[in-house]
């Protein structure tokens, strides 16, 4: 449970200290916006990479008694990155305008298609990981049917696949402007397709090399 707690508290400072410096410190978002707008970023990003960490988990089956120390907690995890991602909700909701979301607005002052896609695969992503915590993973079913398990993995994937598309959607028209980064350092939504795409790597390519 320990170690759980240590990548728990890595991920969420790791986060924090990215988003302080990207935003605060070399961007020209004041400090006044901190409890919510950058605080936001920091649930956004370190649910994502704690979500990663517990698919990993749950996906590869080595016998290393680390490992299986690790997957004794992947439950504490997954749940852990589902109240990150619901404070990431809530937060979201009470700042969604246009003085904070600009690009996901039209002239109309109603959402554009950028804004209502993102908005869709983000309570799509919102859906599954509420599923996983609900039926399976502190039911315990997942520790007793086969059928069970694979259910559980699916709805993982496809948390993380919204999430993913999520991200996309609203930050990629930033991903291909570097000078415009704050400080050359890359937006979260990139950091964010960067995870997705090692992941989607480790599971095709690496998972049955390792199991």
């Amino acid at each position: 449970m320990r170690s759980v707690w240590q990548i728990f508290a890595l991920v969420f400072s790791g986060s924090l200290i990215y988003a302080v410096l990207r935003y605060n410190i070399f961007g020209d978002v004041s400090w006044n916006h901190f409890p919510l707008y950058v605080i936001n970023k920091v649930f956004a990003l370190s649910g994502f990479l704690l979500l990663i960490i517990s698919s990993l988990i749950t996906q590869l089956k080595s016998r290393k008694g680390w490992f299986r120390f690790l997957k004794g907690g992947m439950d504490m995890l997954g749940f852990g990155s589902f109240v990150l991602i619901i404070i990431h909700v809530f937060l979201s909701l009470s700042i969604l305008q246009p003085e904070y979301f600009s690009k996901f607005y039209g002239a109309d002052g109603k959402l554009n298609l950028i804004g209502e896609l993102s908005m869709l695969f983000g309570g799509l992503g919102l859906a599954m990981m509420w599923m996983v915590n609900r039926f399976f993973s502190l039911s315990g079913t997942i520790n007793q049917k086969p059928e069970s398990r694979q259910q559980f993995k699916k709805l993982i994937n496809l948390a993380i696949i919204a999430g993913f598309m999520h991200t996309l959607i609203m930050g990629i028209n930033s991903w291909l402007t570097p000078s415009a980064w704050y400080g050359y350092l890359p937006p979260i939504t990139l950091l964010v397709a960067l995870v997705f795409l090692l992941w989607t790597w480790v599971i095709l390519f690496v998972k049955q090399k390792i199991n």
